[in-house]
């Protein structure tokens, strides 16, 4: 059987970020003090947890809570020609790779469809999704329209690249 290198390799990086993105979640949770289920996704997996500590203070009476920055998320978005159609490029803000939750996600996303209808297609969403989630440190994010509107675990597990690669 002929191995593919690259596809080793891509998939070995897959396999640490997901492990980074768990310990990081991980890690975030620390300090909470809520009886609130927490579910943790990544692309092959998905963890769901409860935590409670009745011996801490709540995150609401604590001092040192620190809350998220707040909107814009998204700093440029730019359509430039790519192979196959257009690319929305899209550049997030410093609060934008900082924030958590698909509360933000969603709230980015709206940033984006608003500055940008012509991208409100469910594969550019997905594609979003998937970057917000897990390819965030990219300087960039392009957002393809010749791309197929498939499942989110598929888009996942296509490094957010349904249908080929870049």
């Amino acid at each position: 059987m002929v191995r593919c290198e690259s596809c080793a390799a891509r998939h070995r990086v897959a396999e640490t970020v997901r492990q980074v993105v768990v310990l990081a979640v991980a890690l975030l949770c620390t300090g909470c003090s809520s009886t609130e289920p927490t579910t943790t996704s990544s692309p092959n997996t998905s963890t769901m947890s409860s935590t409670s500590s009745s011996s801490r203070p709540s995150p609401a009476t604590t001092s040192t809570s620190t809350p998220q920055p707040g909107p814009p998320y998204i700093g440029t978005l730019t359509w430039r020609p790519g192979r196959h159609g257009h690319d929305l490029i899209v550049t997030p803000t410093g609060a934008g790779r900082a924030v958590l939750g698909q509360e933000k996600e969603a709230a980015a996303w709206a940033e984006v469809a608003r500055r940008e209808p012509r991208a409100d297609t469910v594969s550019m969403q997905r594609q979003f999704a998937c970057h917000w989630r897990y390819a965030r440190s990219k300087a960039t994010w392009n957002l393809e329209t010749w791309r197929m509107a498939v499942p989110m675990d598929q888009v996942v597990s296509a490094y957010c690249n349904p249908g080929g690669p870049e």
